[in-house]
């Protein structure tokens, strides 16, 4: 059974790069008036200005729930931000718990690319390094799995350049917002 996973607990890894948080910050605190928002339902615990997650989808159970469309208006497979947590909180039969309302943003995510697609502000088709060496520290940012191979996405900004320690490959490091 599919359980808090369903309602987008699934933590974005990358939070511990400098780059990616200085990011965050900023994009709580910019003028958002322009950024799509979306309301959703998240475990209490989790509802947290800053928190990112990627939105799961739905289980069954969810089918007969007075809630879905609130906590369920999100795209499968997505990362989100939250960036304010509202007072209204539900119980859920799934989690066995309480949500809590919160308002959501697309997420930025911190990815390698080559070098000749760094351009900022530009819309690039994204595509992941080819890797296999899932031990290396920058692996999850060659091959992010919140992000699927032809995907579009914009490129907010560039953060700096990194070598891969395999190949010796100078890559961009850029924060993308899938589109």
């Amino acid at each position: 059974m599919r359980t808090e996973g369903i309602l987008a607990s699934l933590e974005i890894i990358l939070l511990t790069n400098k780059c990616f948080q200085k990011e965050l910050k900023s994009n709580l605190h910019m003028d958002t008036s322009k950024t799509k928002k979306d309301l959703t339902l998240i475990s209490l615990s989790k509802a947290k200005k800053g928190y990112t997650f990627i939105y799961q989808g739905l289980a069954e159970e969810c089918l007969k729930c007075p809630l879905l469309k609130v906590c369920h208006n999100l795209k499968p497979g997505k990362s989100y931000t939250i960036i304010e947590v509202r007072d209204r909180i539900f119980d859920c039969k799934l989690i066995g718990g309480k949500v809590c309302l919160v308002e959501v943003i697309p997420a930025s995510l911190k990815v390698n690319i080559m070098q000749k697609f760094a351009i900022e502000n530009a819309i690039i088709e994204f595509n992941p390094q080819e890797c296999k060496n899932i031990q290396c520290e920058m692996f999850n940012e060659c091959v992010p799995q919140a992000l699927q191979a032809g995907l579009k996405c914009k490129i907010i900004k560039i953060c700096g350049t990194v070598k891969c320690p395999v190949t010796g490959q100078i890559f961009a490091q850029v924060l993308l917002l899938p589109l």
